[in-house]
Formats: structure tokens, sequence, C-alpha cells
């Protein structure tokens, strides 16, 4: 299960805001939002009202003394439409603070709804690191998936087709000022939505805990950089991000009403997004963005399909970290080259295509999405493993499909 008691409810982490964590803290998100002011933009989306979500966080909202409204147009993988469309609903209203209630797409709708609202102009005018000019709303996050641990990264990741590219918006001021995790909100999420968001998850901790180093970057000082490559405290996050997540993916999965184990991969999550919110995500998210633009599917499943390929391409740069890794999914001491079909294992255990041929990626594809994939230098600085040129990653494509 997890390395915390089910008691445990709230720590403080610094610049991370408060972050709760227990069994009913979804209860107390009406007193945790009067700290910020009595009018609350609910954003959520339509899944979340239909699965009974909603309804208890506005009675709790209402019962601490605040007046509510409720966007719940959002959409998986969020488009910047819909972005706009929220921030449009939110001047209307005149929030004091904003609460993001489900996956990582309604969560990253609230953030970059808090910056429209604060700062003005559309979503694009913030692509990249540092477009943020100051601080936003207040945002009070709610995951009711264990995946993208967006409640505590400075990071959002939406969707423009104009551009045809998924596109991340990073700024510290994205992070949300309180996170409140409860792991019995992620159990009414669907088997395939839990296999996706928790291999979003591993994806986190994996890329993290096998970053290049902060020492070995160069450019910019560290604090003109989001993603300042991995240290011991994103390690020690990542490594038990990975234990959890090998102790208690395949138990959600098979039996989603396991509250021990949503708890552990909730925990599981939450370490792997305070992971990589320091350390930065690599390749597999870099080609992410374009695969994911192309064939509209989920953030994790995506991710999850590309793993094997990419951890092949990084052994030769980080073979004791991925036998660190192997080691934490099983159990029990694993060599390096076993990663790859540890993974592929895994996916197929749960359900998971065997390659992008199966998510209506083509051949014709690849070379774009190589050139695409080259443009996020965020991400691909963050590699273990040099990335040289597109034809690097039309043969790691090639290998996934």
């Amino acid at each position: 299960m997890s390395g915390l008691t089910t008691e445990t409810k709230s720590w403080l982490f610094g610049p991370y805001g408060r972050i709760e964590f227990g069994r009913g803290a979804a209860a107390g998100i009406g007193d945790a939002a009067a700290q910020f002011g009595r009018r609350c933009l609910v954003c959520t989306d339509a899944a979340m009202r239909d699965a009974g979500l909603v309804e208890p966080v506005v009675s709790s909202l209402e019962a601490a003394g605040c007046e509510v409204a409720v966007f719940d147009r959002g959409l998986p993988e969020v488009p910047v439409a819909v972005i706009s469309e929220c921030a449009e609903f939110g001047r209307e209203f005149g929030p004091d603070v904003l609460v993001g209630v489900g996956g990582g797409s309604s969560i990253d709708l609230t953030k970059v709804a808090a910056v429209l609202l604060s700062h003005g102009g559309e979503p694009r005018d913030y692509y990249g690191e540092f477009q943020v000019p100051g601080p936003v709303l207040p945002v009070i996050a709610m995951p009711t998936t264990a995946g993208t641990g967006s409640e505590v990264t400075p990071v959002a990741v939406v969707g423009d087709d104009d551009i045809y590219l998924k596109v991340g918006i990073a700024s510290r001021h994205l992070v949300p000022g309180w996170a409140v995790l409860d792991p019995e909100l992620t159990v009414t999420c669907p088997p395939s939505v839990t296999a996706h968001a928790g291999l979003d998850a591993l994806s986190h901790a994996v890329e993290a805990f096998t970053a290049a180093s902060f020492e070995s970057l160069s450019g910019a000082p560290s604090s003109r950089r989001i993603f300042t490559g991995k240290n011991p405290v994103s390690d020690a996050l990542a490594k038990e991000a990975i234990r959890l997540v090998g102790l208690n993916l395949r138990r959600c999965f098979e039996t989603p009403t396991d509250v021990d184990a949503r708890e552990g991969m909730l925990q599981a999550s939450l370490f792997a997004g305070l992971a990589f919110a320091a350390a930065g995500t690599a390749l597999v998210h870099a080609m992410q963005y374009p695969l994911g633009a192309l064939t509209k599917r989920p953030h994790g499943l995506v991710n999850a399909i590309l793993m094997p390929a990419v951890a092949n391409f990084n052994l030769e740069a980080r073979r004791d970290s991925y036998a660190e890794v192997a080691s934490l999914l099983t159990g029990k001491p694993t060599e390096p080259e076993e990663l790859p079909e540890l993974l592929r294992g895994l996916n197929r255990d749960l359900g998971i295509p065997a390659g992008l041929a199966a998510i209506d990626v083509a051949d014709d594809d690849l070379e774009r999405v190589a050139e695409l994939t080259m443009g996020v230098e965020r991400l691909l600085r963050i590699n273990p493993r040099k990335v040289k040129d597109p034809a690097e990653v039309v043969a790691v494509l090639q290998e996934a499909m």
C-alpha cells in the first residue's frame, strides 16, 4: 500500500502551498476556499458532474458561506477555445478563488483560466516558459484521477489545433495554492482512465528519476528555468512513486473499489508530480506533444506506448538508474535490459495497445512528428541521452509503432 498512514492529512511544502491528503479530505474544501475569498468558480467537466462528484463540492463551499458558480464544459486534452470560454464565464462571475475538480485536463483548465482572469489575453499569449507576468487568482486543485500531478506542478498542457501540437504553459505562478487529495474521489474512475492516469504518473516518475542532472545542464541559470534537472529530493520522490505504482496500479485496475490501492496510487501521482515539477520530463513527453495533438488520444495512453522504446533509446546513458526503476517495479533485483519488456508487460495487463499504429499513427506521420518533437527543446534538454537530430526520433517512433 502506501508509506503514509490514512490519518495523515496535510503538509506544508513551501512554494507549493498547502497539500492535504487523506480519506475524507474533500469534505473540507469549503473551509479551504474560504481562506481565499467568498466567490468560488468551480471548473470541471460533464463527466465529473454526472458522476456526482461536483455536487458535494458545491455543498461544502456553500456551507462555508461561499457563493459558487460552476463551469462544467471542460474537455479532455483541454482545447484553448474551452479555456477562453471558461475565462469569459469567470469574468462575468468575478471569482476570488478557482476550484479545479477532475483529472489533469480540468485542473489545467483551472490554472490557465486563472492566468487569463488575472492578466487577460488568450492562452497562446503564455505558451512556453516564464510568460506569465505575475501572480494569478488562487487555485485549489482536487484531483479525481491518480496520474498527472497537476495539483502540484508549475505546468499546464493545452491543445492547439492551429499549430498541430499540444503546448505547455510553464510558470511557477501556475502552482496551485492548495491541493486537496482524497483517495475516495478516485474510486469512480473507469478502468481505462485508471490505467492511462497511472501510467502517466509512472512516466513522470521515470523521466524525473532518469533526467539529466542539475549539474550537467548548461545555459540559463536555474532561476530562469522551470525544470532544473534531477536532484536528491526529486530522486527520493520519484523512486517512491515508482515503487507505489508497482504495488498498486494493477490492483486499482482489477479491483476499482480497493481504496488502499487507490490511496497508494494517489500518493504515487503526487510524489511523481512533485518530482517532475523540479527535475522535468523528457523525450516521452516531447514526443507526446505532437502525437497527442495528432491522435486526440489520452496523454497517459500515448506516454505508455512510448515508454518502452524510449527506455531502449536511453539505456546506454542510464543503466544503473533503469536497473533501479525495474527493481522498484518488480520488488526484486532486476537487470536494466529487462525494463522495456517489463513496461510492455504492464501495458498489456492494463489493456494498452501494443504500438502507435493501434491508435491511428501512420508511418507517413513519423517524420512530421519527429520535426515537431525537436522543437520541444525545454524537454529534450532534460533527456539523459542527447537527441541529435530528427532521424533519431524517427527511429524511436518506428520501434514504438
